[in-house]
């Protein structure tokens, strides 16, 4: 018997947020839920929200195109970059917040990476990376990801970078054994996951690569015609779903989703009128609905 599988998206766009607590009533699986919206006027700098992150300590983590700031449930901790303390955060436009299993703080904004330090409230700024050549400018920074090795990946518009500890610096990553292909081409790195097969996905200017556990690389290239000119990069996001390991998902901005299945080796295209009610995705988790 074959069993159709439903594919659920869910489609975010955040111009503020809203806080809920869970109150269980008779049953667990009912669960009541209350929501409290927070704007401005409860002292959130901007309803322009970017990014939430809630931390081990219980904290929740908001990133604004005007500052980072922390929320304790009642009140608001701002932070912001100030020109004349090179402990202050690096930049105040947030793009994305993660904590490693250490417990720190990591800040992706559009000038480099701040790392927070809760032992004494200040913060380690990272604004260039390393190649081959020497510094780097990172620039806008998109997403980072701590991996099941405990590495830290960050992907930007300047590519995609990894943390070396021993260095204390972000390193930028270049293209190993792709036939044709060269640091130009890893740029505008928006998205980064990790299987179960512990392979580190990412998205690039037209298409993903995947980097095996042993270093290996392997780039695949979207079947989406014109996308040479820079203001219209197709890919934005890619997603794996856990129970689905030969999948990888890849967003295209105004190309809908495509599905690549890896043993196939074969793209399936999804334009509105069919799953899609749009073809632009801005934001978005994926999973089987089984």
């Amino acid at each position: 018997m074959i069993v159709r599988r439903s594919l659920l998206l869910l489609i975010l766009t955040i111009h503020f947020f809203y806080f809920n607590q869970s109150v269980y009533a008779q049953s667990v699986d009912n669960p009541y839920y209350n929501f409290r919206q927070l704007t401005v006027t409860d002292g959130l700098s901007t309803n322009g929200v970017n990014y939430l992150c809630k931390d081990s300590r219980g904290f929740l983590w908001i990133g604004t195109k005007q500052g980072l700031q922390r929320f304790n449930g009642s009140s608001f901790l701002n932070f912001r970059h100030l020109n004349n303390d090179s402990n202050s955060i690096v930049n105040d436009r947030i793009s994305f917040i993660t904590e490693d299993s250490k417990h720190d703080i990591w800040v992706a904004t559009n000038s480099g990476i701040a790392k927070f330090n809760y032992s004494n409230g200040k913060f380690t700024n990272y604004p260039l990376g390393w190649n081959d050549s020497g510094k780097v400018n990172m620039g806008d920074l998109f997403w980072l990801l701590e991996d099941s090795r405990g590495r830290l990946w960050a992907g930007g518009r300047a590519g995609l970078f990894l943390f070396s500890k021993t260095r204390n610096r972000f390193e930028n990553i270049a293209p190993k054994h792709i036939p044709g292909m060269t640091l130009n081409h890893f740029i505008r790195v928006s998205s980064i996951k990790e299987t179960a097969e512990k392979e580190i996905v990412f998205s690039v200017l037209d298409g993903f690569v995947i980097i095996d556990k042993d270093g290996n690389q392997q780039y695949f290239q979207m079947p989406v015609p014109d996308i040479q000119e820079p203001n219209h990069l197709p890919t934005n996001l890619v997603m794996v779903l856990k129970d689905y390991p030969d999948e990888v998902w890849v967003t295209a901005n105004l190309n809908g989703l495509y599905k690549y299945e890896k043993k196939a080796k074969r793209w399936t295209h999804y334009m509105s009128g069919g799953i899609l009610h749009a073809d632009l995705i801005l934001k978005g988790c994926i999973e089987w609905n089984k």
